[in-house]
């Protein structure tokens, strides 16, 4: 069966990363053989080398038996996707689908099987009665590598601060003014450059939209990576990103967050702590599980598809 994902794209971020995540879990399925269109459309190009290969980017649709997409609704629309057909599935990842007269939440209405990658962002989905099954498939991250040994590592703390630079600035001064070795990181980086700083670091300050995020892949990379974390609530991650047990939860203004921050690098015994609790998160929210749930429920929705005749 072909299996077409959906894709805004006009740089990589996390929810583009998590959807190329969704491809491969499909690919390795067995079930289906997909292929990705982009919005814009676009062929395929070097900055997407490390995720998907050429003959996995289209630039028409063709007839494919099942979609996959998250905001594209209305490029779905334009290239005749939506017309009942095929099984729509909608990954929902982001936080605006869970706020009132959005166009994410709008999109609540059209049908589909949903995937919500929290599961604080699908408790606040259901208030609005979303037209199809809601399905939880937390979301997983694979850092590629194993933990660095503690005593080597570079960084006192290094913030991920591209989505709030103002105050990872103020953040990163008021944390050096106290003697901390810090590295602050205001804008994107390739992602192997990224998770060498964090992996290189004692603690992550990671700073997430203030709107608010529906998973935090910033905050589970650290866990997945032996670093202790402070992050602001952001609302969805909230079923990991538990204050005192696997983070610490600053207020979102840079004098509570540096506070926070130093306080937990001089306390080996709360520190510790942080660390355990995250390495527990990151043996549970794992590529692999997210995969195992995916396909799992691929396997529901394409069976009657097939057996009504309408595979290929």
């Amino acid at each position: 069966m072909r299996m077409l994902f959906l894709r805004r794209f006009v740089g990589l971020n996390g929810g583009v990363l998590k959807t190329f995540d969704y491809l491969q879990h499909a690919r390795a399925s067995g079930l289906v053989s997909p292929r990705m269109m982009f919005f814009p459309p676009r062929p395929w190009d070097r900055r997407l080398q490390d995720f998907v290969s050429s003959e996995d980017v289209v630039t028409e649709p063709g007839d494919p038996d099942i979609v996959l997409l998250s905001r594209e609704w209305d490029e779905a629309d334009s290239v005749g996707l939506t017309d009942g057909k095929r099984p729509i599935l909608h990954l929902v990842q982001h936080a605006a689908h869970g706020v009132a007269n959005t166009a994410e939440n709008a999109s609540l209405s059209r049908p589909a099987t949903r995937i919500v990658v929290a599961s604080g962002l699908a408790d606040g989905l259901r208030q609005f009665n979303p037209n199809g099954r809601v399905v939880v498939i937390e979301a997983g991250v694979d850092v590629g590598r194993a933990p660095q040994p503690w005593a080597s590592r570079r960084w006192d703390v290094t913030i991920a601060g591209y989505k709030s630079r103002a105050i990872a600035q103020e953040v990163g001064a008021l944390l050096t003014k106290s003697g901390r070795v810090v590295n602050t990181l205001t804008s994107t980086i390739p992602r192997r450059s990224y998770l060498d700083a964090v992996a290189s670091s004692r603690v992550l300050v990671a700073l997430p939209f203030q709107t608010g995020e529906a998973a935090y892949l910033a905050a589970l990379e650290a866990m997945h990576l032996d670093v202790a974390l402070v992050t602001p609530d952001s609302g969805g991650p909230r079923n990991y990103c538990v204050d005192q047990v696997s983070c610490i939860t600053p207020r979102y203004e840079a004098a509570d967050i540096a506070r926070c921050t130093d306080e937990l690098l001089a306390n080996p015994e709360l520190l510790a702590g942080i660390r355990a609790g995250g390495s527990a998160v990151a043996a549970r929210l794992t590529l692999a599980e997210e995969r195992r749930r995916f396909v799992d429920l691929l396997g529901e929705l394409i069976t009657p598809h097939a057996a009504a005749g309408t595979g290929r």
